[in-house]
């Protein structure tokens, strides 16, 4: 162990990349507030090590911790010395802690957009515990209006992302933000709106041995009824070299 100290010295003075560093990982369970990650981060700055660690909060109860090495020479057995002297200095705030796989390094995800859905992101304030992130979103889940695909509530960062199957004009995108701020109003937190699906203008390039197509596809407002269908693809129609229009009310 006294080797092990002697290798300790100031993280800002390494000169390895953050990504290079050897990693262990750990499930943490028994955090349930911003105040229960302080402690972990005090606890692990005590410890004589040449680590750098990452605490994130995990509702319901639990968290995530990835600790960097710094030093890319480390052993196996050093491994497993500094992964034991992190789970004891953890383990003596009376929480539970697990060292996780390597498969699971990369620690929380947030929900991605793929193709079908879209996301909009908040700032939540109001939330002080693991209970106030489940009725978050409860909130957010249960809307009747939009379909919502997939949700995430971070208390640390104080933010709420979700995921929604339907593509929306700006109106429907101030709308359908307007509803999940509501919902979070509904359960005593107060949020902002950070991100909104954009409006995009798709274009598609299709090119065969006869002939090059572009394809181009445009969100129109302002449509009432099938008379303005006929008009818009009338108007379209006239233009030159358009070979073909669909218009959908």
């Amino acid at each position: 162990m006294s080797e092990m100290k002697q290798m300790a010295k100031p993280l800002l003075n390494s000169s390895s990349s953050p990504s290079s560093l050897p990693k262990l990982a750990f499930e943490i369970q028994g955090m349930h507030c911003k105040s229960c990650v302080r402690k972990v981060e005090a606890a692990l700055q005590q410890l004589d090590l040449p680590i750098s660690a990452t605490v994130e909060l995990r509702p319901p109860g639990a968290g995530w911790l990835e600790v960097a090495v710094d030093s890319v020479d480390l052993g196996p057995e050093r491994m497993e010395e500094v992964s034991a002297m992190v789970q004891k200095a953890v383990e003596g705030l009376d929480l539970q802690i697990q060292r996780m796989g390597s498969q699971d390094i990369q620690g929380p995800v947030e929900p991605e957009a793929t193709h079908g859905t879209q996301a909009f992101e908040f700032e939540v304030l109001g939330m002080k515990c693991g209970s106030c992130v489940q009725k978050a979103e409860k909130a957010l889940k249960t809307v009747p209006w939009p379909s919502v695909t997939e949700v995430s509530v971070n208390l640390l960062s104080e933010s709420a992302r979700v995921l929604v199957q339907d593509n929306f004009s700006p109106s429907k995108n101030d709308a359908a933000a307007r509803v999940f701020k509501e919902a979070l109003q509904s359960v005593g937190l107060e949020a902002t709106v950070r991100k909104t699906p954009p409006t995009r203008t798709e274009i598609s390039i299709s090119t065969t041995s006869q002939t090059s197509r572009l394809s181009f596809a445009f969100e129109v407002l302002g449509m009432k009824c099938g008379s303005c269908v006929q008009k818009a693809e009338k108007a379209l129609r006239a233009l030159p070299d358009v070979v073909d229009v669909n218009v959908n009310l």
